[in-house]
């Protein structure tokens, strides 16, 4: 799954049924913004809203998808990729 910010600020999903890599792409050269659904860390990982990926209009409605996104999730969790505050750990990528 490849997570994008969109020209609105909101996040986008490329690659949803992906459910075993998770990445957060940002065109080379932009620079790191919080937002509300996307926090960084450093220039290497951004912490991405569990609320805002559920909310995704192209899933939210979707209950296997949500039920797999629950399942990466967990998994996340096992290696301390998930934030008390529900954000999820992704590995930027230039693109």
């Amino acid at each position: 799954m490849i997570i994008i910010r969109n020209d609105s600020g909101d996040i986008d999903v490329l690659e949803p049924h992906d459910f075993k890599r998770f990445s957060f792409q940002l065109p080379e050269g932009d620079a790191l913004q919080d937002s509300a659904p996307v926090t960084f860390e450093n220039d290497t990982y951004a912490w991405i809203s569990e609320a805002a990926l559920r909310s995704w209009p192209g899933a939210a409605d979707v209950p296997d998808w949500q039920e797999k996104l629950s399942g990466m999730i967990a998994f996340a969790q096992t290696k301390g990729w998930v934030s008390s505050s529900g954000r999820i750990r992704a590995h930027i990528e230039r693109a």
